[in-house]
Protein backbone atom coordinates (compact mmCIF):
# COMPACT_ATOMS: atom_id res chain seq x y z
CA UNK A 1 0.00 0.00 0.00
CA UNK A 2 1.58 3.33 -1.03
CA UNK A 3 2.00 6.29 1.34
CA UNK A 4 -0.87 8.25 -0.19
CA UNK A 5 -3.38 5.46 0.40
CA UNK A 6 -2.01 4.90 3.91
CA UNK A 7 -2.43 8.59 4.68
CA UNK A 8 -5.96 8.69 3.32
CA UNK A 9 -6.92 5.60 5.26
CA UNK A 10 -5.42 7.06 8.43
CA UNK A 11 -7.33 10.27 7.94
CA UNK A 12 -10.52 8.36 7.21
CA UNK A 13 -10.11 6.36 10.41
CA UNK A 14 -9.39 9.51 12.42
CA UNK A 15 -12.31 11.42 10.97
CA UNK A 16 -14.66 8.52 11.71
CA UNK A 17 -13.45 8.21 15.27
CA UNK A 18 -14.44 11.53 16.82
CA UNK A 19 -16.95 14.26 16.08
CA UNK A 20 -16.76 18.02 16.60
CA UNK A 21 -19.09 19.79 19.00
CA UNK A 22 -20.47 23.12 17.85
CA UNK A 23 -22.84 25.68 19.29
CA UNK A 24 -26.31 25.90 17.66
CA UNK A 25 -26.13 29.69 17.54
CA UNK A 26 -22.98 29.62 15.43
CA UNK A 27 -24.34 26.92 13.16
CA UNK A 28 -26.91 29.30 11.69
CA UNK A 29 -24.36 31.98 10.88
CA UNK A 30 -21.55 29.75 9.70
CA UNK A 31 -23.79 27.81 7.35
CA UNK A 32 -24.94 30.94 5.54
CA UNK A 33 -23.51 32.27 2.28
CA UNK A 34 -22.70 35.62 3.85
CA UNK A 35 -19.09 36.52 3.16
CA UNK A 36 -19.07 38.68 6.29
CA UNK A 37 -19.01 35.54 8.47
CA UNK A 38 -15.24 35.63 8.10
CA UNK A 39 -13.91 39.03 7.24
CA UNK A 40 -11.35 39.54 4.50
CA UNK A 41 -8.71 40.41 7.09
CA UNK A 42 -8.94 36.94 8.66
CA UNK A 43 -6.70 38.16 11.43
CA UNK A 44 -6.33 38.07 15.18
CA UNK A 45 -3.92 39.52 17.69
CA UNK A 46 -4.04 36.47 19.98
CA UNK A 47 -5.05 32.83 19.73
CA UNK A 48 -6.13 30.37 22.39
CA UNK A 49 -5.09 26.75 21.94
CA UNK A 50 -5.01 24.26 24.83
CA UNK A 51 -5.92 27.15 27.14
CA UNK A 52 -2.71 29.04 26.35
CA UNK A 53 -2.92 32.56 24.98
CA UNK A 54 -0.47 32.64 22.07
CA UNK A 55 0.96 36.11 21.69
CA UNK A 56 4.64 35.42 21.08
CA UNK A 57 6.16 34.66 17.70
CA UNK A 58 7.74 31.43 18.98
CA UNK A 59 4.24 30.02 19.60
CA UNK A 60 2.94 30.67 16.12
CA UNK A 61 3.91 27.20 14.89
CA UNK A 62 0.61 25.83 16.19
CA UNK A 63 -1.51 28.78 15.16
CA UNK A 64 -4.23 28.20 12.60
CA UNK A 65 -4.71 24.57 13.73
CA UNK A 66 -8.15 23.42 14.80
CA UNK A 67 -8.57 22.02 18.29
CA UNK A 68 -11.01 19.09 18.26
CA UNK A 69 -11.86 19.77 21.90
CA UNK A 70 -13.24 23.19 21.04
CA UNK A 71 -16.49 24.15 19.36
CA UNK A 72 -16.67 25.39 15.78
CA UNK A 73 -17.54 28.79 17.19
CA UNK A 74 -14.25 28.94 19.06
CA UNK A 75 -12.22 27.58 16.15
CA UNK A 76 -13.60 30.08 13.68
CA UNK A 77 -13.44 32.82 16.28
CA UNK A 78 -9.64 32.71 16.23
CA UNK A 79 -9.57 34.06 12.68
CA UNK A 80 -11.87 37.04 13.04
CA UNK A 81 -10.50 40.32 11.76
CA UNK A 82 -9.67 41.90 15.10
CA UNK A 83 -5.93 42.35 14.73
CA UNK A 84 -4.31 45.76 14.80
CA UNK A 85 -1.12 44.43 13.22
CA UNK A 86 -0.30 46.18 9.90
CA UNK A 87 0.55 44.24 6.76
CA UNK A 88 3.86 46.12 6.58
CA UNK A 89 5.27 45.00 9.90
CA UNK A 90 7.96 42.84 11.44
CA UNK A 91 5.25 40.56 12.84
CA UNK A 92 4.04 39.81 9.31
CA UNK A 93 7.57 38.97 8.18
CA UNK A 94 8.10 36.59 11.11
CA UNK A 95 4.77 34.86 10.44
CA UNK A 96 5.61 34.50 6.75
CA UNK A 97 8.99 32.94 7.51
CA UNK A 98 7.30 30.42 9.77
CA UNK A 99 4.61 29.71 7.18
CA UNK A 100 7.29 29.07 4.58
CA UNK A 101 8.81 26.47 6.89
CA UNK A 102 5.40 24.82 7.39
CA UNK A 103 4.84 24.60 3.65
CA UNK A 104 8.31 23.10 3.21
CA UNK A 105 7.31 20.37 5.67
CA UNK A 106 4.20 19.70 3.60
CA UNK A 107 6.35 19.52 0.45
CA UNK A 108 8.79 17.13 2.14
CA UNK A 109 5.85 14.89 3.06
CA UNK A 110 4.72 14.66 -0.54
CA UNK A 111 2.51 17.74 -0.83
CA UNK A 112 -1.27 17.56 -0.89
CA UNK A 113 -3.62 15.55 -3.11
CA UNK A 114 -5.18 16.94 -6.26
CA UNK A 115 -8.96 17.31 -6.26
CA UNK A 116 -10.11 15.77 -9.52
CA UNK A 117 -13.69 17.00 -9.68
CA UNK A 118 -16.20 19.49 -8.35
CA UNK A 119 -17.85 18.74 -5.02
CA UNK A 120 -20.64 20.18 -2.90
CA UNK A 121 -22.34 19.61 0.42
CA UNK A 122 -24.20 16.29 0.55
CA UNK A 123 -21.85 14.44 -1.82
CA UNK A 124 -20.51 11.07 -0.67
CA UNK A 125 -17.52 9.67 -2.52
CA UNK A 126 -13.81 8.85 -2.04
CA UNK A 127 -12.77 12.22 -3.51
CA UNK A 128 -14.13 13.90 -0.38
CA UNK A 129 -11.45 12.12 1.65
CA UNK A 130 -8.79 13.82 -0.49
CA UNK A 131 -10.55 17.15 -0.06
CA UNK A 132 -10.52 16.70 3.70
CA UNK A 133 -6.81 15.90 3.61
CA UNK A 134 -6.10 18.94 1.45
CA UNK A 135 -8.00 21.26 3.79
CA UNK A 136 -6.59 19.64 6.92
CA UNK A 137 -2.96 20.08 5.87
CA UNK A 138 -3.32 23.89 5.71
CA UNK A 139 -5.43 24.23 8.85
CA UNK A 140 -8.84 24.84 7.27
CA UNK A 141 -10.31 21.43 8.18
CA UNK A 142 -10.90 20.16 11.72
CA UNK A 143 -8.85 17.13 12.69
CA UNK A 144 -11.94 14.95 13.09
CA UNK A 145 -15.55 14.92 11.92
CA UNK A 146 -18.12 12.38 10.75
CA UNK A 147 -17.85 10.04 7.75
CA UNK A 148 -14.68 10.89 5.82
CA UNK A 149 -16.36 10.27 2.45
CA UNK A 150 -19.24 12.68 3.16
CA UNK A 151 -19.14 16.36 2.25
CA UNK A 152 -20.83 17.40 5.49
CA UNK A 153 -21.28 20.64 7.43
CA UNK A 154 -17.69 20.62 8.69
CA UNK A 155 -16.27 20.20 5.18
CA UNK A 156 -18.57 22.98 3.99
CA UNK A 157 -17.18 25.28 6.70
CA UNK A 158 -13.59 24.33 5.86
CA UNK A 159 -14.15 25.08 2.16
CA UNK A 160 -15.65 28.46 3.06
CA UNK A 161 -12.65 29.26 5.21
CA UNK A 162 -10.33 28.25 2.36
CA UNK A 163 -12.32 30.50 0.00
CA UNK A 164 -12.13 33.45 2.39
CA UNK A 165 -8.35 33.06 2.72
CA UNK A 166 -8.00 33.09 -1.05
CA UNK A 167 -10.28 36.04 -1.74
CA UNK A 168 -12.88 33.86 -3.44
CA UNK A 169 -16.67 33.94 -3.32
CA UNK A 170 -17.57 32.21 -0.06
CA UNK A 171 -20.25 29.63 -0.88
CA UNK A 172 -18.82 26.29 0.26
CA UNK A 173 -18.90 24.83 -3.27
CA UNK A 174 -15.81 23.24 -4.82
CA UNK A 175 -15.90 24.31 -8.47
CA UNK A 176 -14.41 26.92 -10.82
CA UNK A 177 -11.83 29.15 -9.14
CA UNK A 178 -12.07 27.27 -5.84
CA UNK A 179 -11.18 23.97 -7.53
CA UNK A 180 -8.35 25.68 -9.39
CA UNK A 181 -6.89 27.22 -6.21
CA UNK A 182 -7.15 23.94 -4.31
CA UNK A 183 -4.99 22.31 -6.96
CA UNK A 184 -2.16 24.85 -6.87
CA UNK A 185 0.84 22.91 -5.58
CA UNK A 186 2.42 23.37 -2.17
CA UNK A 187 5.71 24.18 -3.93
CA UNK A 188 4.11 27.05 -5.83
CA UNK A 189 2.46 28.36 -2.68
CA UNK A 190 5.77 28.31 -0.79
CA UNK A 191 7.44 30.27 -3.57
CA UNK A 192 4.56 32.75 -3.50
CA UNK A 193 5.00 33.29 0.24
CA UNK A 194 8.74 33.87 -0.13
CA UNK A 195 8.30 36.22 -3.10
CA UNK A 196 5.83 38.37 -1.20
CA UNK A 197 7.92 38.32 1.95
CA UNK A 198 10.55 40.22 -0.03
CA UNK A 199 7.94 42.62 -1.40
CA UNK A 200 6.68 43.41 2.09
CA UNK A 201 10.21 43.83 3.40
CA UNK A 202 11.01 46.36 0.67
CA UNK A 203 7.77 48.33 1.06
CA UNK A 204 8.21 48.58 4.85
CA UNK A 205 11.28 50.80 4.62
CA UNK A 206 11.13 54.47 5.65
CA UNK A 207 7.48 54.64 6.59
CA UNK A 208 6.26 57.71 8.45
CA UNK A 209 4.42 57.27 11.76
CA UNK A 210 1.15 57.36 9.83
CA UNK A 211 0.60 55.57 6.54
CA UNK A 212 -2.00 54.56 3.97
CA UNK A 213 -1.21 51.16 2.43
CA UNK A 214 -3.05 49.91 -0.64
CA UNK A 215 -2.62 46.19 -1.40
CA UNK A 216 -3.55 45.99 -5.08
CA UNK A 217 -4.26 42.23 -5.48
CA UNK A 218 -6.22 42.14 -2.20
CA UNK A 219 -8.14 45.25 -3.31
CA UNK A 220 -7.91 46.56 0.25
CA UNK A 221 -6.41 49.55 2.01
CA UNK A 222 -5.37 49.96 5.62
CA UNK A 223 -4.53 53.12 7.54
CA UNK A 224 -1.81 52.78 10.15
CA UNK A 225 -0.68 54.95 13.04
CA UNK A 226 1.95 54.20 15.69
CA UNK A 227 2.37 50.70 14.27
CA UNK A 228 -1.31 49.84 14.67
CA UNK A 229 -4.24 49.51 12.25
CA UNK A 230 -6.69 52.42 12.42
CA UNK A 231 -9.10 51.26 9.70
CA UNK A 232 -9.48 48.89 6.76
CA UNK A 233 -11.44 49.58 3.56
CA UNK A 234 -12.35 47.87 0.30
CA UNK A 235 -10.90 49.58 -2.76
CA UNK A 236 -11.32 49.49 -6.51
CA UNK A 237 -8.01 49.22 -8.38
CA UNK A 238 -6.93 49.38 -12.00
CA UNK A 239 -8.03 46.90 -14.61
CA UNK A 240 -5.32 44.49 -15.84
CA UNK A 241 -4.83 46.63 -18.95
CA UNK A 242 -4.84 49.88 -16.88
CA UNK A 243 -2.86 48.86 -13.86
CA UNK A 244 -2.56 50.66 -10.55
CA UNK A 245 1.18 51.24 -10.15
CA UNK A 246 3.39 50.14 -7.28
CA UNK A 247 4.69 53.34 -5.69
CA UNK A 248 5.90 55.10 -2.57
CA UNK A 249 4.97 58.70 -1.80
CA UNK A 250 3.74 61.10 0.88
CA UNK A 251 0.22 62.50 1.05
CA UNK A 252 0.18 66.17 0.09
CA UNK A 253 -3.40 67.41 -0.19
CA UNK A 254 -7.07 66.70 0.40
CA UNK A 255 -9.37 68.08 -2.33
CA UNK A 256 -13.01 68.54 -1.37
CA UNK A 257 -15.47 68.50 -4.29
CA UNK A 258 -12.69 68.22 -6.88
CA UNK A 259 -12.72 68.90 -10.59
CA UNK A 260 -11.89 65.87 -12.70
CA UNK A 261 -9.36 66.67 -15.39
CA UNK A 262 -9.88 63.72 -17.69
CA UNK A 263 -6.62 62.01 -18.75
CA UNK A 264 -6.00 61.75 -22.50
CA UNK A 265 -6.07 57.95 -22.33
CA UNK A 266 -9.57 57.98 -20.84
CA UNK A 267 -10.73 60.64 -23.32
CA UNK A 268 -9.71 58.32 -26.15
CA UNK A 269 -10.80 54.98 -24.76
CA UNK A 270 -13.88 55.90 -22.76
CA UNK A 271 -15.17 59.46 -22.87
CA UNK A 272 -15.45 60.19 -26.58
CA UNK A 273 -16.96 56.76 -27.37
CA UNK A 274 -19.48 57.41 -24.57
CA UNK A 275 -20.39 60.82 -26.00
CA UNK A 276 -20.89 59.28 -29.44
CA UNK A 277 -23.42 56.81 -28.06
CA UNK A 278 -25.03 59.27 -25.62
CA UNK A 279 -24.80 62.96 -26.69
CA UNK A 280 -26.60 64.05 -23.49
CA UNK A 281 -23.74 62.69 -21.39
CA UNK A 282 -21.77 65.97 -21.48
CA UNK A 283 -24.51 68.17 -20.03
CA UNK A 284 -25.89 65.51 -17.71
CA UNK A 285 -22.54 64.88 -15.98
CA UNK A 286 -21.28 68.48 -15.86
CA UNK A 287 -18.50 67.92 -18.40
CA UNK A 288 -16.83 70.96 -19.98
CA UNK A 289 -14.54 71.05 -23.00
CA UNK A 290 -11.68 73.52 -23.56
CA UNK A 291 -9.25 74.21 -26.40
CA UNK A 292 -6.40 73.45 -23.97
CA UNK A 293 -5.98 73.47 -20.22
CA UNK A 294 -6.56 77.09 -19.23
CA UNK A 295 -7.91 77.85 -22.71
CA UNK A 296 -11.30 78.83 -24.09
CA UNK A 297 -14.40 76.73 -23.38
CA UNK A 298 -15.97 75.18 -26.48
CA UNK A 299 -19.61 74.48 -27.20
CA UNK A 300 -19.91 70.68 -27.63
CA UNK A 301 -22.28 71.29 -30.56
CA UNK A 302 -19.33 72.70 -32.50
CA UNK A 303 -17.24 69.52 -32.11
CA UNK A 304 -17.19 66.57 -34.47
CA UNK A 305 -16.66 63.76 -31.98
CA UNK A 306 -16.05 61.29 -34.81
CA UNK A 307 -12.94 63.20 -35.83
CA UNK A 308 -9.43 62.82 -34.44
CA UNK A 309 -9.48 66.48 -33.35
CA UNK A 310 -12.06 65.64 -30.64
CA UNK A 311 -9.32 63.72 -28.84
CA UNK A 312 -7.06 66.76 -28.60
CA UNK A 313 -9.31 68.96 -26.44
CA UNK A 314 -9.15 69.30 -22.66
CA UNK A 315 -12.10 67.74 -20.82
CA UNK A 316 -13.01 68.71 -17.26
CA UNK A 317 -15.91 67.57 -15.08
CA UNK A 318 -17.37 70.06 -12.59
CA UNK A 319 -17.73 69.14 -8.90
CA UNK A 320 -21.04 67.39 -8.23
CA UNK A 321 -22.51 64.19 -6.85
CA UNK A 322 -22.08 62.75 -10.35
CA UNK A 323 -18.39 63.63 -10.56
CA UNK A 324 -16.33 60.53 -11.27
CA UNK A 325 -14.03 61.37 -8.35
CA UNK A 326 -16.94 61.62 -5.93
CA UNK A 327 -16.79 64.33 -3.30
CA UNK A 328 -13.19 64.04 -2.10
CA UNK A 329 -9.76 63.19 -3.45
CA UNK A 330 -6.38 62.43 -1.84
CA UNK A 331 -3.35 63.75 -3.70
CA UNK A 332 0.30 62.72 -3.50
CA UNK A 333 3.23 63.38 -5.85
CA UNK A 334 3.99 60.54 -8.28
CA UNK A 335 5.07 60.13 -11.89
CA UNK A 336 2.02 58.05 -12.77
CA UNK A 337 -0.49 60.86 -12.13
CA UNK A 338 -2.66 58.57 -10.00
CA UNK A 339 -4.49 59.42 -6.78
CA UNK A 340 -7.05 58.04 -4.34
CA UNK A 341 -10.64 59.20 -4.38
CA UNK A 342 -14.31 58.73 -3.62
CA UNK A 343 -16.76 57.44 -6.26
CA UNK A 344 -20.47 57.80 -7.01
CA UNK A 345 -20.56 54.06 -7.89
CA UNK A 346 -20.68 52.62 -4.37
CA UNK A 347 -22.19 49.27 -5.40
CA UNK A 348 -18.89 48.06 -6.88
CA UNK A 349 -17.34 47.86 -3.40
CA UNK A 350 -19.62 44.92 -2.57
CA UNK A 351 -18.21 42.82 -5.39
CA UNK A 352 -15.60 40.17 -4.74
CA UNK A 353 -13.47 41.24 -7.74
CA UNK A 354 -12.83 44.98 -7.84
CA UNK A 355 -10.27 45.70 -10.59
CA UNK A 356 -12.40 48.18 -12.56
CA UNK A 357 -10.62 51.55 -12.51
CA UNK A 358 -8.25 53.17 -14.99
CA UNK A 359 -5.37 53.09 -12.52
CA UNK A 360 -6.44 55.37 -9.67
CA UNK A 361 -7.74 53.89 -6.41
CA UNK A 362 -11.35 54.37 -5.29
CA UNK A 363 -11.84 53.91 -1.56
CA UNK A 364 -14.96 52.79 0.28
CA UNK A 365 -15.90 55.12 3.15
CA UNK A 366 -13.06 57.47 2.27
CA UNK A 367 -14.51 60.11 4.60
CA UNK A 368 -13.21 58.11 7.57
CA UNK A 369 -9.70 58.31 6.13
CA UNK A 370 -10.06 62.04 5.43
CA UNK A 371 -11.09 62.70 9.05
CA UNK A 372 -8.10 60.70 10.27
CA UNK A 373 -5.67 62.46 7.91
CA UNK A 374 -6.84 65.93 8.98
CA UNK A 375 -7.33 65.26 12.69
CA UNK A 376 -4.11 67.07 13.66
CA UNK A 377 -4.93 70.24 11.73
CA UNK A 378 -5.95 72.94 14.23
CA UNK A 379 -7.51 74.99 11.41
CA UNK A 380 -9.76 72.20 10.17
CA UNK A 381 -12.29 69.91 11.87
CA UNK A 382 -14.69 67.08 11.12
CA UNK A 383 -17.46 69.68 11.15
CA UNK A 384 -15.60 71.63 8.45
CA UNK A 385 -15.37 68.48 6.34
CA UNK A 386 -19.06 67.74 6.81
CA UNK A 387 -19.87 71.30 5.76
CA UNK A 388 -17.76 70.99 2.62
CA UNK A 389 -19.48 67.75 1.64
CA UNK A 390 -22.92 69.33 2.06
CA UNK A 391 -22.18 72.67 0.40
CA UNK A 392 -20.31 71.23 -2.57
CA UNK A 393 -17.77 74.06 -2.24
CA UNK A 394 -14.31 73.52 -3.72
CA UNK A 395 -11.71 73.38 -0.99
CA UNK A 396 -8.07 72.22 -0.99
CA UNK A 397 -6.36 71.42 2.31
CA UNK A 398 -2.61 70.89 2.47
CA UNK A 399 -1.48 68.04 4.73
CA UNK A 400 0.63 69.24 7.65
CA UNK A 401 1.30 65.92 9.36
CA UNK A 402 3.25 63.57 7.10
CA UNK A 403 1.39 60.47 5.94
CA UNK A 404 3.17 57.81 3.88
CA UNK A 405 1.40 56.38 0.84
CA UNK A 406 2.34 52.87 -0.27
CA UNK A 407 0.75 51.06 -3.19
CA UNK A 408 2.02 47.51 -3.02
CA UNK A 409 1.55 44.28 -4.96
CA UNK A 410 1.25 41.50 -2.39
CA UNK A 411 -0.48 38.25 -3.40
CA UNK A 412 0.31 36.38 -0.19
CA UNK A 413 0.70 37.35 3.44
CA UNK A 414 0.43 35.71 6.84
CA UNK A 415 -1.24 37.13 9.93
CA UNK A 416 0.45 36.98 13.36
CA UNK A 417 -1.98 34.15 14.23
CA UNK A 418 -0.54 32.11 11.36
CA UNK A 419 -3.43 32.43 8.89
CA UNK A 420 -1.99 32.29 5.37
CA UNK A 421 -3.67 34.39 2.68
CA UNK A 422 -3.36 34.16 -1.09
CA UNK A 423 -4.85 36.40 -3.74
CA UNK A 424 -5.21 36.17 -7.49
CA UNK A 425 -2.20 37.49 -9.39
CA UNK A 426 -4.39 40.00 -11.25
CA UNK A 427 -1.52 41.67 -13.12
CA UNK A 428 0.50 38.48 -13.71
CA UNK A 429 3.52 39.80 -11.82
CA UNK A 430 4.34 36.77 -9.67
CA UNK A 431 5.96 34.97 -12.58
CA UNK A 432 5.75 31.62 -10.82
CA UNK A 433 6.21 29.91 -14.15
CA UNK A 434 9.42 31.85 -14.68
CA UNK A 435 11.20 34.80 -13.07
CA UNK A 436 9.08 36.60 -10.48
CA UNK A 437 9.07 40.34 -10.03
CA UNK A 438 9.65 41.95 -6.63
CA UNK A 439 7.92 45.17 -7.74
Amino acid sequence: MNNSIKTLNLLKTTFLGVGLVFSPSHLVNAASNNINVWDDGFDTSTQVTNNVVMQNSENLSDANVFDANKSLETNFGVVENSSKTPLLSESTLIAMQQASQKYQQIINSGGWPQIGKGLKRGDKQPMVVKLRQRLFLVGDMPRVSGDAEVFDFNVDQAVRRFQARHGLVVNGIVSGDTLKELNVSATTRKRQIELNLNRIKGASAKLHNRSIVVNIPAMRVETVEDGSIVSRHNVIVGQPDRQTPVLSSTLSQVNFNPYWHVPVSIVRRDLVPKILTDPSYIKRTGMRIYTTWGGKEIDPAEIDFKSESALRYAYRQDPSRENSLGIVKLNFPNKHAVFMHDTPSKSLFARNYRAYSSGCVRIQNIRQIVDWVLKGDSKWSKADSAGAYISGERKDISIKNRVSVRMIYVTSWVTPAGTVHFRKDVYKRDGLGGVASVQ
